[in-house]
Protein backbone atom coordinates (compact mmCIF):
# COMPACT_ATOMS: atom_id res chain seq x y z
CA UNK A 1 0.00 0.00 0.00
CA UNK A 2 2.66 2.09 1.02
CA UNK A 3 4.41 1.85 -2.33
CA UNK A 4 1.67 2.48 -4.34
CA UNK A 5 0.96 5.77 -2.52
CA UNK A 6 4.56 6.92 -2.92
CA UNK A 7 4.10 5.74 -7.06
CA UNK A 8 0.60 8.09 -6.89
CA UNK A 9 2.72 10.65 -6.00
CA UNK A 10 5.71 10.27 -8.15
CA UNK A 11 3.59 10.23 -10.88
CA UNK A 12 1.20 13.09 -9.58
CA UNK A 13 4.29 15.14 -9.36
CA UNK A 14 4.97 14.32 -13.29
CA UNK A 15 1.77 15.29 -14.45
CA UNK A 16 1.72 18.98 -12.45
CA UNK A 17 5.49 19.40 -13.59
CA UNK A 18 4.13 18.79 -17.64
CA UNK A 19 1.22 21.07 -16.64
CA UNK A 20 3.15 23.36 -15.33
CA UNK A 21 5.93 23.21 -18.54
CA UNK A 22 3.05 23.21 -21.22
CA UNK A 23 1.18 26.57 -19.91
CA UNK A 24 4.82 28.42 -19.79
CA UNK A 25 4.95 27.69 -23.75
CA UNK A 26 2.90 30.76 -24.85
CA UNK A 27 4.73 31.50 -28.35
CA UNK A 28 3.29 30.31 -31.14
CA UNK A 29 4.80 29.09 -34.16
CA UNK A 30 4.47 32.29 -36.02
CA UNK A 31 5.59 34.89 -33.59
CA UNK A 32 8.94 32.73 -33.29
CA UNK A 33 9.18 33.23 -36.83
CA UNK A 34 8.27 37.08 -36.71
CA UNK A 35 10.92 37.04 -33.92
CA UNK A 36 13.57 35.81 -35.69
CA UNK A 37 12.88 38.14 -38.90
CA UNK A 38 13.60 40.96 -36.80
CA UNK A 39 16.59 39.32 -34.98
CA UNK A 40 18.05 38.83 -38.57
CA UNK A 41 17.12 42.49 -40.11
CA UNK A 42 18.51 44.18 -36.59
CA UNK A 43 21.86 41.54 -37.44
CA UNK A 44 22.00 42.76 -41.08
CA UNK A 45 21.40 46.22 -40.41
CA UNK A 46 23.83 46.42 -38.11
CA UNK A 47 26.75 44.33 -40.69
CA UNK A 48 25.68 46.97 -43.38
CA UNK A 49 25.65 50.47 -41.33
CA UNK A 50 28.28 49.75 -39.00
CA UNK A 51 30.38 50.12 -41.98
CA UNK A 52 30.08 53.40 -41.94
CA UNK A 53 30.37 54.28 -38.71
CA UNK A 54 33.59 55.17 -37.05
CA UNK A 55 35.36 56.42 -33.72
CA UNK A 56 37.53 59.58 -33.14
CA UNK A 57 40.11 59.98 -31.42
CA UNK A 58 40.82 63.78 -30.15
CA UNK A 59 43.32 66.00 -28.30
CA UNK A 60 44.99 69.14 -27.82
CA UNK A 61 47.72 69.98 -25.23
CA UNK A 62 45.78 69.36 -22.37
CA UNK A 63 43.23 66.96 -23.07
CA UNK A 64 42.63 63.67 -24.98
CA UNK A 65 39.34 62.42 -25.70
CA UNK A 66 37.09 59.63 -27.94
CA UNK A 67 34.06 59.79 -29.88
CA UNK A 68 32.02 58.44 -32.80
CA UNK A 69 30.73 59.39 -36.00
CA UNK A 70 29.11 58.39 -39.38
CA UNK A 71 30.19 58.56 -42.91
CA UNK A 72 27.90 60.50 -45.09
CA UNK A 73 29.45 61.50 -48.55
CA UNK A 74 32.31 60.35 -50.17
CA UNK A 75 33.93 62.96 -52.54
CA UNK A 76 35.57 60.97 -55.74
CA UNK A 77 37.43 63.80 -57.37
CA UNK A 78 39.40 64.51 -54.00
CA UNK A 79 38.70 60.94 -52.69
CA UNK A 80 37.63 62.34 -49.29
CA UNK A 81 35.29 61.14 -46.75
CA UNK A 82 32.60 63.26 -45.04
CA UNK A 83 31.96 62.46 -41.03
CA UNK A 84 29.44 63.63 -39.17
CA UNK A 85 30.21 63.80 -35.20
CA UNK A 86 29.38 66.41 -32.18
CA UNK A 87 30.61 69.83 -32.14
CA UNK A 88 31.47 69.10 -28.33
CA UNK A 89 33.57 66.01 -29.53
CA UNK A 90 36.51 68.02 -31.70
CA UNK A 91 35.71 71.43 -30.33
CA UNK A 92 39.14 73.23 -29.58
CA UNK A 93 41.01 69.96 -30.54
CA UNK A 94 44.24 70.03 -32.48
CA UNK A 95 44.50 66.70 -33.63
CA UNK A 96 42.13 64.21 -34.80
CA UNK A 97 42.52 60.69 -36.11
CA UNK A 98 39.09 58.76 -37.68
CA UNK A 99 39.60 55.23 -35.92
CA UNK A 100 38.20 51.97 -38.10
CA UNK A 101 38.72 49.24 -35.38
CA UNK A 102 41.22 46.81 -35.40
CA UNK A 103 44.20 49.40 -34.47
CA UNK A 104 43.35 51.43 -37.99
CA UNK A 105 43.56 54.86 -37.58
CA UNK A 106 44.02 57.54 -40.46
CA UNK A 107 44.87 61.42 -39.80
CA UNK A 108 41.62 63.75 -40.30
CA UNK A 109 40.45 67.34 -40.15
CA UNK A 110 37.67 69.38 -39.10
CA UNK A 111 36.33 72.00 -41.45
CA UNK A 112 33.98 73.32 -39.23
CA UNK A 113 31.18 72.74 -36.67
CA UNK A 114 27.87 74.27 -35.05
CA UNK A 115 28.54 74.82 -31.44
CA UNK A 116 24.40 75.40 -31.20
CA UNK A 117 23.33 72.61 -32.44
CA UNK A 118 26.18 70.22 -31.40
CA UNK A 119 27.05 69.20 -35.11
CA UNK A 120 30.53 69.09 -36.70
CA UNK A 121 32.05 67.93 -40.04
CA UNK A 122 35.54 65.87 -39.91
CA UNK A 123 36.96 65.32 -43.41
CA UNK A 124 39.49 62.25 -44.13
CA UNK A 125 41.57 60.85 -47.11
CA UNK A 126 42.44 56.73 -46.61
CA UNK A 127 46.70 56.22 -46.48
CA UNK A 128 48.50 53.54 -47.44
CA UNK A 129 47.46 51.14 -44.29
CA UNK A 130 43.99 51.68 -44.26
CA UNK A 131 43.53 51.94 -48.30
CA UNK A 132 42.03 48.35 -48.45
CA UNK A 133 38.83 49.98 -46.51
CA UNK A 134 37.78 51.39 -49.76
CA UNK A 135 35.65 49.29 -50.86
CA UNK A 136 34.72 47.96 -47.19
CA UNK A 137 33.27 51.67 -46.22
CA UNK A 138 29.71 52.23 -46.12
CA UNK A 139 28.78 55.55 -46.67
CA UNK A 140 25.14 56.88 -45.66
CA UNK A 141 24.18 58.96 -48.13
CA UNK A 142 21.22 60.25 -45.66
CA UNK A 143 20.45 63.35 -48.17
CA UNK A 144 19.12 60.85 -50.82
CA UNK A 145 16.29 59.77 -48.27
CA UNK A 146 12.51 60.27 -49.45
CA UNK A 147 11.61 63.57 -47.30
CA UNK A 148 8.43 61.85 -46.14
CA UNK A 149 10.34 59.28 -43.83
CA UNK A 150 8.68 59.94 -40.34
CA UNK A 151 10.09 58.84 -36.97
CA UNK A 152 7.30 57.83 -34.67
CA UNK A 153 7.30 56.96 -30.64
CA UNK A 154 7.39 53.37 -30.66
CA UNK A 155 9.85 52.70 -33.65
CA UNK A 156 12.60 50.57 -32.83
CA UNK A 157 16.34 52.11 -33.36
CA UNK A 158 19.48 51.18 -33.37
CA UNK A 159 22.35 52.94 -31.94
CA UNK A 160 25.67 52.56 -32.77
CA UNK A 161 28.84 54.18 -31.31
CA UNK A 162 31.82 53.73 -29.17
CA UNK A 163 30.80 53.93 -25.62
CA UNK A 164 33.71 54.48 -22.88
CA UNK A 165 36.25 54.96 -25.47
CA UNK A 166 37.55 53.05 -28.60
CA UNK A 167 37.88 49.66 -27.14
CA UNK A 168 34.28 49.42 -27.59
CA UNK A 169 34.01 50.46 -30.84
CA UNK A 170 30.53 50.01 -32.92
CA UNK A 171 29.07 48.89 -30.06
CA UNK A 172 25.55 48.28 -30.73
CA UNK A 173 22.82 49.53 -28.52
CA UNK A 174 18.77 49.21 -29.17
CA UNK A 175 15.48 50.35 -27.96
CA UNK A 176 12.76 52.56 -28.86
CA UNK A 177 11.85 56.12 -29.95
CA UNK A 178 10.61 57.60 -26.63
CA UNK A 179 9.77 61.66 -28.36
CA UNK A 180 10.22 62.96 -30.99
CA UNK A 181 10.61 67.05 -31.88
CA UNK A 182 11.82 68.82 -34.57
CA UNK A 183 15.28 69.88 -32.58
CA UNK A 184 15.59 66.51 -30.82
CA UNK A 185 14.58 62.81 -30.89
CA UNK A 186 15.14 61.17 -27.59
CA UNK A 187 15.16 57.13 -26.82
CA UNK A 188 15.49 54.68 -24.17
CA UNK A 189 18.72 52.82 -26.52
CA UNK A 190 21.48 52.90 -23.89
CA UNK A 191 23.98 55.82 -24.51
CA UNK A 192 27.20 56.63 -22.87
CA UNK A 193 29.87 58.40 -22.85
CA UNK A 194 32.03 58.20 -26.04
CA UNK A 195 28.42 57.04 -28.50
CA UNK A 196 28.74 61.62 -28.69
CA UNK A 197 28.34 61.86 -32.38
CA UNK A 198 27.47 58.26 -33.10
CA UNK A 199 24.27 57.61 -35.02
CA UNK A 200 20.69 56.78 -34.12
CA UNK A 201 19.49 54.16 -37.24
CA UNK A 202 15.59 52.63 -37.81
CA UNK A 203 15.36 49.17 -38.98
CA UNK A 204 15.74 49.99 -42.34
CA UNK A 205 19.48 51.22 -41.54
CA UNK A 206 18.18 54.79 -42.37
CA UNK A 207 20.01 57.71 -40.17
CA UNK A 208 17.40 59.64 -38.31
CA UNK A 209 20.18 61.22 -35.95
CA UNK A 210 23.10 61.98 -34.32
CA UNK A 211 23.60 61.11 -30.79
CA UNK A 212 24.40 63.69 -28.48
CA UNK A 213 23.74 63.54 -24.74
CA UNK A 214 21.80 61.72 -22.45
CA UNK A 215 20.40 62.79 -19.31
CA UNK A 216 21.75 61.46 -15.70
CA UNK A 217 20.52 62.65 -12.48
CA UNK A 218 17.31 64.81 -11.77
CA UNK A 219 16.91 67.01 -8.16
CA UNK A 220 14.76 66.41 -5.81
CA UNK A 221 14.26 68.29 -2.57
CA UNK A 222 14.00 66.28 0.35
CA UNK A 223 12.16 66.02 3.89
CA UNK A 224 14.89 67.64 5.27
CA UNK A 225 14.79 70.88 3.06
CA UNK A 226 17.95 69.11 1.17
CA UNK A 227 18.35 68.84 -3.07
CA UNK A 228 19.52 65.39 -3.99
CA UNK A 229 20.43 63.80 -7.21
CA UNK A 230 18.25 61.14 -8.20
CA UNK A 231 19.49 58.99 -11.08
CA UNK A 232 17.22 59.08 -14.54
CA UNK A 233 17.63 55.64 -16.77
CA UNK A 234 16.37 55.36 -20.26
CA UNK A 235 16.74 59.27 -21.36
CA UNK A 236 19.08 59.50 -23.95
CA UNK A 237 18.66 62.04 -27.19
CA UNK A 238 19.51 62.45 -30.56
CA UNK A 239 19.64 65.72 -32.85
CA UNK A 240 17.20 65.31 -35.41
CA UNK A 241 18.13 64.48 -39.04
CA UNK A 242 16.65 67.15 -40.36
CA UNK A 243 18.18 70.25 -38.52
CA UNK A 244 21.57 67.79 -38.77
CA UNK A 245 20.98 68.11 -42.38
CA UNK A 246 20.76 71.87 -42.34
CA UNK A 247 23.95 71.93 -40.58
CA UNK A 248 26.18 70.40 -42.80
CA UNK A 249 25.08 72.08 -45.68
CA UNK A 250 25.56 75.26 -43.36
CA UNK A 251 29.29 74.29 -42.54
CA UNK A 252 30.17 72.55 -45.94
CA UNK A 253 29.19 75.96 -47.62
CA UNK A 254 30.97 78.10 -45.07
CA UNK A 255 34.02 75.51 -44.16
CA UNK A 256 34.17 77.76 -40.93
CA UNK A 257 32.49 77.64 -37.49
CA UNK A 258 28.60 78.46 -37.86
CA UNK A 259 27.18 81.40 -35.36
CA UNK A 260 23.85 81.08 -34.56
CA UNK A 261 21.67 84.38 -33.93
CA UNK A 262 20.23 85.15 -30.56
CA UNK A 263 16.66 86.99 -30.56
CA UNK A 264 17.91 88.55 -27.27
CA UNK A 265 13.95 87.61 -25.87
CA UNK A 266 12.48 85.19 -23.24
CA UNK A 267 9.48 83.57 -24.03
CA UNK A 268 6.32 82.08 -22.34
CA UNK A 269 2.69 80.79 -23.08
CA UNK A 270 0.50 83.66 -22.89
CA UNK A 271 -1.41 82.27 -19.94
CA UNK A 272 2.00 81.86 -17.74
CA UNK A 273 2.65 85.73 -18.76
CA UNK A 274 -0.93 87.84 -18.57
CA UNK A 275 -3.94 87.48 -16.35
CA UNK A 276 -6.86 85.96 -17.99
CA UNK A 277 -8.80 89.06 -16.58
CA UNK A 278 -6.05 91.51 -18.79
CA UNK A 279 -7.67 93.53 -21.09
CA UNK A 280 -4.50 92.33 -23.13
CA UNK A 281 -5.30 88.96 -23.06
CA UNK A 282 -9.10 89.04 -23.70
CA UNK A 283 -8.16 90.38 -27.12
CA UNK A 284 -6.24 87.45 -28.18
CA UNK A 285 -7.68 85.35 -31.36
CA UNK A 286 -9.87 81.85 -29.51
CA UNK A 287 -7.63 78.86 -31.37
CA UNK A 288 -8.39 75.08 -30.65
CA UNK A 289 -4.88 74.06 -32.24
CA UNK A 290 -2.75 76.89 -30.97
CA UNK A 291 -0.82 77.78 -27.94
CA UNK A 292 0.12 81.17 -28.23
CA UNK A 293 3.54 82.65 -27.01
CA UNK A 294 4.41 86.11 -26.21
CA UNK A 295 7.91 87.69 -25.03
CA UNK A 296 7.83 88.02 -22.18
CA UNK A 297 11.27 89.83 -21.13
CA UNK A 298 14.25 91.16 -23.59
CA UNK A 299 17.88 90.36 -22.73
CA UNK A 300 19.09 93.29 -22.31
CA UNK A 301 18.07 96.83 -24.48
CA UNK A 302 20.02 96.10 -27.22
CA UNK A 303 18.71 92.78 -28.51
CA UNK A 304 17.64 92.06 -31.56
CA UNK A 305 14.26 91.88 -31.18
CA UNK A 306 14.38 94.90 -29.51
CA UNK A 307 16.31 97.15 -31.78
CA UNK A 308 13.28 95.96 -34.32
CA UNK A 309 10.67 97.00 -32.78
CA UNK A 310 9.73 94.10 -30.69
CA UNK A 311 7.30 94.80 -27.91
CA UNK A 312 6.91 93.38 -24.68
CA UNK A 313 3.85 91.02 -24.26
CA UNK A 314 4.05 90.61 -28.15
CA UNK A 315 2.48 87.38 -29.24
CA UNK A 316 4.34 85.32 -31.84
CA UNK A 317 2.03 83.92 -34.93
CA UNK A 318 4.44 83.08 -37.36
CA UNK A 319 8.57 83.03 -37.76
CA UNK A 320 9.56 83.22 -41.65
CA UNK A 321 5.90 82.44 -42.74
CA UNK A 322 5.56 79.25 -40.68
CA UNK A 323 2.68 79.40 -37.67
CA UNK A 324 4.32 79.05 -33.99
CA UNK A 325 2.13 76.41 -32.04
CA UNK A 326 5.12 75.17 -29.85
CA UNK A 327 8.12 76.35 -28.74
CA UNK A 328 9.72 74.02 -30.91
CA UNK A 329 8.87 76.05 -33.87
CA UNK A 330 10.44 79.15 -32.28
CA UNK A 331 14.00 77.13 -31.76
CA UNK A 332 14.04 75.39 -34.87
CA UNK A 333 13.75 79.11 -37.25
CA UNK A 334 16.67 80.40 -34.47
CA UNK A 335 18.55 77.29 -34.70
CA UNK A 336 18.18 76.99 -38.59
CA UNK A 337 19.69 80.79 -38.98
CA UNK A 338 22.85 82.19 -39.70
CA UNK A 339 23.96 86.30 -38.65
CA UNK A 340 23.67 86.78 -42.13
CA UNK A 341 19.57 86.07 -42.62
CA UNK A 342 16.96 87.92 -41.43
CA UNK A 343 13.74 86.55 -39.31
CA UNK A 344 10.27 87.37 -40.14
CA UNK A 345 7.93 88.21 -37.04
CA UNK A 346 4.34 88.15 -37.60
CA UNK A 347 2.98 89.20 -34.42
CA UNK A 348 -0.17 90.22 -32.72
CA UNK A 349 -0.06 93.57 -30.03
CA UNK A 350 -2.81 96.05 -28.79
CA UNK A 351 -2.10 99.62 -30.39
CA UNK A 352 -4.50 102.12 -27.90
CA UNK A 353 -6.60 98.91 -26.92
CA UNK A 354 -7.28 98.13 -30.87
CA UNK A 355 -5.94 94.84 -31.98
CA UNK A 356 -2.86 95.09 -34.68
CA UNK A 357 -1.09 92.07 -36.61
CA UNK A 358 1.59 93.43 -37.85
CA UNK A 359 4.81 91.81 -39.79
CA UNK A 360 8.35 92.80 -37.89
CA UNK A 361 11.89 92.40 -39.86
CA UNK A 362 14.92 91.20 -37.55
CA UNK A 363 18.08 91.32 -38.71
CA UNK A 364 20.87 90.71 -35.95
CA UNK A 365 24.52 92.59 -37.73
Amino acid sequence: MKKKLIAFLLFFVVVISLTSCTQGIITKISDEVEYTKIENDITGVYERVSKGCVGLAVSNKSVSATGSGVIYKYDEDKSLYYVVTNAHVVEDMTNIAVYFGNSKYVSAKCIGYDTKNDIAVVTFNLDLLTSSLKDEIYVNDFFNYNDNDLVSVGQSVLAIGCPLGLDNFNILTTGVVSSVSKISISTDAAINPGNSGGGLFNLEGRLIGINGSKEVWTYSQSESGYEEQIPVEGRGFAIALDLVKTCIEDIEKSNSIIERPLLGVSVATVNTVLNPDNEYSKYLPVSDDCVYFVIASFSSLDSAAKKCGVNLYDVILEINGNKVTTMDDISYALNTITLDDSLQLKVYRLINNEPTTTTLTITFK
